[in-house]
């Protein structure tokens, strides 16, 4: 507990070696990671890989307390838009205000399905909605559990290996779904605007107990606490996912097949976009 109340401190801007271990000084990952936090402007703390998951439970127990979110912000090629911290805490406070309920979430990735037979007539050789129903109950070998967002690919052993130092951020909010919110996060490409996300992470938080723990520069990171308890649960849960971030997986059955057993045994699920 002494470690854990040296490194929980207060200030925004907490004092950074110039150089974590085993990485260069020049690194652009580790250089625009942490302009992303000081340009946050949130309360963080740098935590080591081995000690983050015991920091991250004493924050939510605190944060409980005090009425704030952590979430991990993890290294990444970090590009913020220019708004100020108190512009997009007031963008939050207003969509908060607006109502995000989970039936706009639901709504919302319902939406994106019923839209995927137009895409298949633009295109061919995309996603076909019958074959979600053909999904076929398959084993799967026992995963590895732990937060992906943790783990970097190190191209030179070409393998994953835990990040170094992780950021655990304070977010001025007790509802981790609005953590979108607050970074402003989403709007680019295919993915969902900042508001989208947030009704989504309410939706899945109502259904599913899942939570928004992990940020990167280009993927969400949720804990969930009820898993699906069938199969047919499990490929309605798995087309949600598809609709919410379809880039994450090849529309191919094999994968498909895969993709939604492993939801029956997952402890975490991972979205990334382009």
């Amino acid at each position: 507990m002494d470690f854990i109340r040296r490194i929980l401190r207060r200030s925004s801007k907490p004092n950074i070696p110039p150089q974590s271990a085993g990485r260069p000084a020049g690194d652009e990952r580790i250089a625009r990671w942490r302009d992303a936090l000081d340009a946050y402007d949130f309360p963080f703390s740098i935590v080591p890989h081995d000690k983050a998951m015991e920091v991250f439970e004493a924050e939510l127990r605190i944060g409980e307390q005090e009425g704030f979110t952590p979430v991990f912000v993890v290294p990444g090629l970090w590009c913020l838009t220019t708004s100020s911290m108190s512009k997009r805490v007031a963008m939050a406070r207003q969509h908060l205000a607006d109502g995000i309920s989970a039936e706009r979430g639901r709504a919302f990735l319902a939406s994106r399905l019923e839209k995927m037979p137009h895409y298949l007539a633009l295109d061919p050789e995309g996603p076909d909605p019958a074959m979600f129903d053909a999904l076929r109950a398959v084993d799967i070998p026992p995963l590895q559990q732990g937060l992906a967002l943790l783990k970097h690919y190190n191209a030179a052993l070409q393998a994953m290996e835990p990040v170094t130092d992780v950021a655990i951020m304070r977010v001025p909010t007790p509802k981790p779904y609005a953590i979108p919110l607050y970074f402003d996060w989403g709007g680019w490409n295919a993915v969902p605007r900042s508001h989208e996300l947030a009704a989504v992470a309410r939706y899945w938080q109502d259904a599913h107990g899942a939570r928004l723990v992990a940020v990167s520069a280009d993927q969400l990171e949720f804990q969930v606490a009820r898993k699906p308890a069938t199969h047919a649960e499990a490929v309605a849960l798995f087309k949600e996912h598809y609709a919410f971030a379809s880039e994450n997986w090849d529309f191919d059955q094999d994968m498909l097949e895969g993709a939604a057993a492993e939801l029956r045994l997952r402890d975490s699920w991972t979205f990334w976009w382009d």
